[in-house]
């Protein structure tokens, strides 16, 4: 747990915390939200210590799956839950 400043509890720094590398996954819900997905999981999978990136589609009807499908990236998986 995180000190707040009392005298003998231990106060820890994000650098402290971010010691460890690739533990970070990313989960993404989402419903026809292609567009926002081509925009952003270029940036996700850039991150520093992404382990993975988990996209959640929740039946989309849209380019969602096309758009997933054009990332080749091992850390990307995508759930898809039929309508």
């Amino acid at each position: 747990m995180c000190g707040a400043g009392n005298v003998g509890e231990p106060h820890y720094t994000l650098a402290d915390v971010a010691t460890e590398r690739d533990d970070i996954t990313l989960v993404v819900p989402t419903y026809n939200r292609a567009a926002a997905l081509q925009t952003n999981l270029p940036s996700m999978l850039a991150m520093r210590d992404i382990a993975e990136v988990v996209v959640v589609d929740d039946g989309s009807t849209d380019d969602t799956r096309r758009v997933c499908e054009q990332f080749v990236d091992e850390r990307l998986k995508v759930v898809r839950h039929e309508a």
